[in-house]
């Protein structure tokens, strides 16, 4: 369902607290036990911008994926106080045709991902029929809404902040130059996405239980036909790679004492949309730790 939240008058004419009234109304009425996605074609304000981002980061904080447009003035997106949002909002960008940073978006470390955002087709106001043409990150955000509302079809349970961490996992690399400091993603509704779960320090001392002796990494894939390969490789103290399983964990027992900087990297296939196979790596570098008086050359 599609519920519009109108913030201007019959004119067409807004201020910046009849948007924090609309923000507030969505928060006190949508429901809880479903997942919502909202978005918010407006953004880059000074006045009342602490309020804005204040209503923006408690929907989202409630469970809502909040969408932005980052704004149009090619400038520094932290530069605007509403645009400097908790790490669950998902602020857009707009690219061009050729896959580069639309000239008039806005840029920088607040803004999480590029879409299409040139001569995109909307429905024109006084007509059930015309189309009209416009451009801007006020078109790439509900591109980007769109296809937070497709992950959540999928998987309702995913919280807002993976879901900002699928599209962004999932997304192709926007082209340079005048990226200024940007994450370098642009959309990719296809959505093809692995994450590594597992720890980030091992220790080789079997009998300490303060840390893990060995450890047990998952891939967790989302996407694509639902149909994954798997194949796990490891790396001991930078040599090469070498084929360990192809299930999706893969578990390392190390020897007692063994002091090894462990590479773990998992290479997942699956065919998704017209592509015929998408191809997602992911590595994970792993630090040996020791405690107390056993190093590996004190024996305990």
């Amino acid at each position: 369902m599609i519920h519009p939240v109108r913030v201007s008058d019959g004119s067409g004419i807004w201020y910046p607290d009849d948007l924090v009234a609309g923000l507030e109304w969505v928060f006190h009425n949508f429901d809880r036990d479903e997942p919502a996605v909202v978005n918010l074609s407006s953004g880059g304000y000074s006045l009342w911008g602490d309020a804005i981002r204040d209503a923006k980061n408690r929907l989202a904080d409630a469970g809502a994926v909040v969408v932005v447009a980052a704004s149009n003035d090619d400038e520094d997106a932290c530069n605007w106080a509403d645009l400097r949002t908790n790490v669950r909002v998902i602020n857009v960008g707009a690219s061009s045709p050729g896959d580069t940073r639309l000239p008039s978006s806005n840029w920088g470390s607040c803004v999480h991902i590029f879409a299409p955002g040139h001569e995109n087709a909307v429905a024109k106001h006084g007509s059930d029929t015309e189309l009209g043409y416009r451009s801007g990150t006020s078109l790439a955000a509900p591109m980007v809404a769109g296809a937070a509302a497709q992950i959540l079809q999928r998987d309702p349970a995913t919280v807002p902040f993976m879901v900002k961490e699928i599209l962004q996992g999932s997304a192709t690399a926007i082209t340079p130059p005048n990226l200024n400091g940007s994450p370098p993603y642009l959309l990719n509704a296809w959505h093809t996405f692995t994450k590594v779960g597992g720890p980030n320090a091992i220790s080789s001392h079997p009998s300490e239980p303060s840390f893990v002796h060995g450890g047990t990494w998952v891939v967790l894939p989302f996407g694509g036909n639902d149909v994954w390969s798997h194949q796990w490789e490891i790396s001991k103290n930078g040599g090469s790679f070498k084929p360990v399983g192809q299930s999706t964990a893969y578990t390392y027992l190390p020897i007692e004492w063994e002091w090894t900087t462990l590479e773990v990297r998992v290479t997942s296939t699956t065919q998704a949309g017209p592509e015929p196979v998408v191809v997602n790596t992911r590595t994970i570098s792993i630090e040996p730790t020791f405690t107390g008086p056993c190093t590996p050359h004190v024996i305990c």
